[in-house]
Protein backbone atom coordinates (compact mmCIF):
# COMPACT_ATOMS: atom_id res chain seq x y z
CA UNK A 1 0.00 0.00 0.00
CA UNK A 2 1.15 3.61 -0.43
CA UNK A 3 -0.25 7.32 0.06
CA UNK A 4 -0.32 10.10 -1.89
CA UNK A 5 1.24 13.00 0.11
CA UNK A 6 2.08 16.79 0.19
CA UNK A 7 5.12 18.29 1.79
CA UNK A 8 4.90 21.87 3.92
CA UNK A 9 7.27 23.35 5.26
CA UNK A 10 8.43 23.43 8.58
CA UNK A 11 7.64 26.55 10.54
CA UNK A 12 7.49 24.96 14.08
CA UNK A 13 3.81 25.05 14.43
CA UNK A 14 1.55 21.83 13.36
CA UNK A 15 0.15 22.65 9.78
CA UNK A 16 -3.76 23.17 9.79
CA UNK A 17 -6.26 20.10 9.99
CA UNK A 18 -6.57 18.77 5.70
CA UNK A 19 -8.85 16.38 4.24
CA UNK A 20 -7.71 12.65 5.07
CA UNK A 21 -4.83 11.73 2.61
CA UNK A 22 -6.61 8.68 0.17
CA UNK A 23 -5.17 5.55 0.36
CA UNK A 24 -4.55 3.27 -2.71
CA UNK A 25 -3.47 -0.01 -3.99
CA UNK A 26 0.00 0.18 -5.49
CA UNK A 27 -0.64 -0.28 -8.79
CA UNK A 28 -3.09 2.29 -8.97
CA UNK A 29 -1.70 4.54 -7.03
CA UNK A 30 1.30 3.84 -10.29
CA UNK A 31 -1.64 3.99 -12.93
CA UNK A 32 -3.13 7.33 -11.28
CA UNK A 33 0.60 9.08 -11.47
CA UNK A 34 1.66 7.34 -14.85
CA UNK A 35 -1.14 9.45 -16.31
CA UNK A 36 -0.21 12.84 -14.90
CA UNK A 37 3.18 11.97 -16.11
CA UNK A 38 1.73 11.62 -19.89
CA UNK A 39 -0.64 14.53 -19.27
CA UNK A 40 2.32 16.79 -17.81
CA UNK A 41 4.70 15.64 -20.61
CA UNK A 42 2.53 16.09 -23.65
CA UNK A 43 2.28 19.83 -21.88
CA UNK A 44 5.56 20.30 -21.98
CA UNK A 45 5.95 19.40 -25.67
CA UNK A 46 3.55 21.88 -26.34
CA UNK A 47 4.53 24.96 -24.54
CA UNK A 48 7.72 23.97 -23.73
CA UNK A 49 7.74 24.19 -19.73
CA UNK A 50 7.00 22.09 -16.85
CA UNK A 51 4.97 23.20 -13.58
CA UNK A 52 6.00 22.42 -10.19
CA UNK A 53 3.28 19.80 -9.71
CA UNK A 54 4.99 17.90 -12.54
CA UNK A 55 8.12 17.57 -10.97
CA UNK A 56 6.11 16.39 -7.50
CA UNK A 57 4.89 13.68 -9.53
CA UNK A 58 8.20 12.72 -10.62
CA UNK A 59 9.44 12.33 -7.38
CA UNK A 60 6.64 10.22 -6.47
CA UNK A 61 7.09 8.30 -9.29
CA UNK A 62 10.69 7.69 -8.43
CA UNK A 63 10.02 6.51 -4.48
CA UNK A 64 6.94 4.37 -5.56
CA UNK A 65 9.14 2.61 -8.22
CA UNK A 66 12.23 2.67 -5.80
CA UNK A 67 14.32 4.93 -8.88
CA UNK A 68 13.47 2.19 -11.64
CA UNK A 69 10.56 4.55 -13.41
CA UNK A 70 13.52 6.73 -14.21
CA UNK A 71 15.74 4.25 -15.54
CA UNK A 72 13.27 2.80 -17.58
CA UNK A 73 12.31 7.08 -18.98
CA UNK A 74 15.97 7.43 -19.01
CA UNK A 75 17.17 4.75 -21.17
CA UNK A 76 13.79 5.59 -24.05
CA UNK A 77 15.33 9.28 -23.85
CA UNK A 78 18.68 7.91 -24.41
CA UNK A 79 17.26 6.34 -27.70
CA UNK A 80 15.55 9.09 -29.37
CA UNK A 81 18.38 12.28 -28.38
CA UNK A 82 21.74 9.80 -29.14
CA UNK A 83 24.65 10.83 -27.24
CA UNK A 84 26.68 13.17 -29.45
CA UNK A 85 30.03 13.64 -29.64
CA UNK A 86 31.72 17.20 -28.80
CA UNK A 87 34.02 18.70 -30.54
CA UNK A 88 36.42 18.86 -26.95
CA UNK A 89 36.42 17.37 -23.55
CA UNK A 90 39.04 19.79 -22.43
CA UNK A 91 37.38 22.62 -19.65
CA UNK A 92 37.54 23.04 -16.03
CA UNK A 93 37.40 19.81 -15.50
CA UNK A 94 40.72 19.29 -17.12
CA UNK A 95 41.22 16.96 -20.22
CA UNK A 96 38.95 13.90 -19.55
CA UNK A 97 39.94 10.73 -22.02
CA UNK A 98 37.25 8.24 -22.72
CA UNK A 99 38.83 6.11 -19.69
CA UNK A 100 37.93 9.23 -17.27
CA UNK A 101 34.47 9.75 -18.56
CA UNK A 102 33.60 5.99 -17.81
CA UNK A 103 35.11 6.01 -14.64
CA UNK A 104 33.22 9.30 -13.35
CA UNK A 105 30.08 7.64 -14.58
CA UNK A 106 31.00 4.34 -13.33
CA UNK A 107 31.60 6.41 -9.76
CA UNK A 108 28.23 8.56 -10.17
CA UNK A 109 26.05 5.78 -10.44
CA UNK A 110 27.79 3.80 -7.77
CA UNK A 111 28.82 6.07 -4.67
CA UNK A 112 26.22 9.06 -6.23
CA UNK A 113 29.59 11.47 -6.38
CA UNK A 114 33.46 11.71 -7.71
CA UNK A 115 36.42 13.55 -6.59
CA UNK A 116 37.65 15.65 -9.71
CA UNK A 117 41.55 16.16 -9.84
CA UNK A 118 40.76 19.61 -11.29
CA UNK A 119 39.20 22.09 -9.66
CA UNK A 120 37.28 25.47 -10.61
CA UNK A 121 39.51 28.73 -10.84
CA UNK A 122 39.43 30.55 -7.32
CA UNK A 123 38.78 34.01 -9.58
CA UNK A 124 35.73 32.30 -11.28
CA UNK A 125 34.40 31.16 -7.44
CA UNK A 126 34.86 34.91 -6.15
CA UNK A 127 33.20 35.95 -8.86
CA UNK A 128 30.12 33.77 -8.22
CA UNK A 129 30.37 34.68 -4.59
CA UNK A 130 30.44 38.40 -5.09
CA UNK A 131 26.97 37.89 -7.80
CA UNK A 132 25.37 36.09 -4.72
CA UNK A 133 26.13 38.71 -2.21
CA UNK A 134 25.14 41.60 -4.00
CA UNK A 135 22.20 40.65 -6.67
CA UNK A 136 18.72 41.02 -5.58
CA UNK A 137 17.13 37.99 -4.23
CA UNK A 138 13.33 36.60 -3.58
CA UNK A 139 12.98 36.23 0.03
CA UNK A 140 10.91 33.57 1.08
CA UNK A 141 9.97 33.60 4.76
CA UNK A 142 7.48 31.72 7.10
CA UNK A 143 5.18 34.69 6.04
CA UNK A 144 5.87 33.37 2.59
CA UNK A 145 7.52 35.63 -0.37
CA UNK A 146 8.19 39.22 0.97
CA UNK A 147 7.22 41.90 -1.80
CA UNK A 148 10.16 43.63 -2.56
CA UNK A 149 13.57 42.05 -3.32
CA UNK A 150 16.52 42.57 -1.02
CA UNK A 151 20.05 41.99 -0.98
CA UNK A 152 21.91 39.27 1.29
CA UNK A 153 22.40 40.06 4.80
CA UNK A 154 23.66 37.18 7.19
CA UNK A 155 23.66 39.65 9.92
CA UNK A 156 19.77 40.26 10.04
CA UNK A 157 17.86 37.80 7.97
CA UNK A 158 14.71 38.86 6.94
CA UNK A 159 13.85 35.31 5.68
CA UNK A 160 14.85 31.84 5.48
CA UNK A 161 15.90 31.90 1.69
CA UNK A 162 17.48 34.55 -0.31
CA UNK A 163 16.89 33.21 -4.00
CA UNK A 164 18.98 35.37 -6.90
CA UNK A 165 16.47 35.82 -10.08
CA UNK A 166 17.91 33.36 -12.75
CA UNK A 167 17.42 35.87 -15.35
CA UNK A 168 20.56 37.42 -13.50
CA UNK A 169 22.72 34.34 -13.39
CA UNK A 170 21.69 33.20 -17.20
CA UNK A 171 23.47 36.53 -18.50
CA UNK A 172 26.11 36.16 -16.04
CA UNK A 173 29.71 35.46 -17.98
CA UNK A 174 31.00 32.81 -15.57
CA UNK A 175 27.72 31.04 -15.63
CA UNK A 176 27.47 31.21 -18.85
CA UNK A 177 31.30 29.83 -19.53
CA UNK A 178 29.84 26.56 -16.62
CA UNK A 179 26.74 25.87 -18.85
CA UNK A 180 28.65 25.61 -22.14
CA UNK A 181 31.80 24.05 -20.86
CA UNK A 182 32.83 20.88 -23.01
CA UNK A 183 34.14 18.40 -19.90
CA UNK A 184 30.93 19.40 -17.44
CA UNK A 185 28.82 18.55 -20.57
CA UNK A 186 30.95 15.28 -21.28
CA UNK A 187 30.43 14.17 -17.91
CA UNK A 188 26.31 15.08 -18.03
CA UNK A 189 25.97 13.17 -21.49
CA UNK A 190 28.15 10.17 -19.76
CA UNK A 191 25.90 9.88 -16.92
CA UNK A 192 22.49 10.36 -18.59
CA UNK A 193 23.40 8.15 -21.35
CA UNK A 194 21.46 11.05 -23.77
CA UNK A 195 22.14 14.44 -24.89
CA UNK A 196 22.26 16.82 -21.66
CA UNK A 197 19.77 19.55 -21.85
CA UNK A 198 20.19 22.75 -19.04
CA UNK A 199 16.70 23.55 -18.21
CA UNK A 200 17.73 26.41 -15.38
CA UNK A 201 20.26 28.05 -12.73
CA UNK A 202 19.56 28.71 -9.53
CA UNK A 203 21.46 29.99 -6.91
CA UNK A 204 20.88 31.03 -3.12
CA UNK A 205 21.57 31.26 0.31
CA UNK A 206 20.21 29.63 3.23
CA UNK A 207 19.96 31.06 6.61
CA UNK A 208 17.80 28.80 9.09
Amino acid sequence: MTTASTSVAHTGKLPSPTRPTRVYPKPIWFSILLSRYVRDYLKYRRTGESSYDACINLRRLFRLTNGRFNDVVARLDGLLHRPREFPSTSGLLGTLSEDDLARIRDDLRTDGLHLFDHHVAPDICDRLRHLAQTAPCRVDSSRGVLPEPAIYDPIHPAGTRYKVDPQVLHENVDIQLIAADPSLLSVAQAYLGCQPVLIGCQLWWTTA
